[in-house]
C-alpha cells in the first residue's frame, strides 16, 4: 500500500510540474520545447483531466489542451494524432480525445513513461 501512495503522489507531482515547465520553456520556440517531450506534456493533461473528472475525462485538442498547455495548437496537432495512432489517446468527436487504457496505464507508472516518453 505505501508502493501505491508513493506512486500516486509521484504522478501528481508529474501532472502539477507539466504545464509549469512547458510554459517556461515554450519562449519563442515554436514546435519544440526546451527540455521537455512534447508528447509526454500532452499525456499528463489528459492524465490530470481524467483524474479530475473520470467520468467525463474528454479535452477539447484546439482549445482545451492549447490554452492549458501554452502552445498553439497547430504545434500539438500532429503530435496528438501520433498519439491516437499509437493508441494513448481515444478520440471520441472532431478534436476531442480522453486518455486510452493504454495511455491511462502509462502515465499511471512513472517507470513506464520514462521508457516511452523520455525527458529531453
Amino acid at each position: 500500500m505505501v508502493a501505491r501512495s508513493s506512486l500516486l503522489r509521484r504522478i501528481a507531482a508529474l501532472a502539477v510540474l507539466a504545464p509549469r515547465l512547458v510554459r517556461l520553456a515554450h519562449h519563442d520556440y515554436p514546435g519544440s520545447l526546451l527540455g521537455v517531450n512534447l508528447k509526454r506534456a500532452i499525456l499528463l493533461e489528459y492524465r490530470r483531466v481524467h483524474d479530475a473528472s473520470p467520468a467525463a475525462p474528454y479535452l477539447h485538442a484546439r482549445d482545451g489542451l492549447a490554452a492549458r498547455l501554452g502552445v498553439a495548437y497547430e504545434a500539438l496537432a500532429a503530435h496528438v494524432k501520433e498519439l491516437e495512432q499509437g493508441r494513448f489517446l481515444h478520440w471520441k468527436a472532431q478534436n476531442l480525445y480522453k486518455l486510452s487504457p493504454r495511455g491511462l496505464r502509462v502515465t499511471a507508472d512513472p517507470t513506464e513513461l520514462e521508457r516511452e516518453f523520455p525527458e529531453e
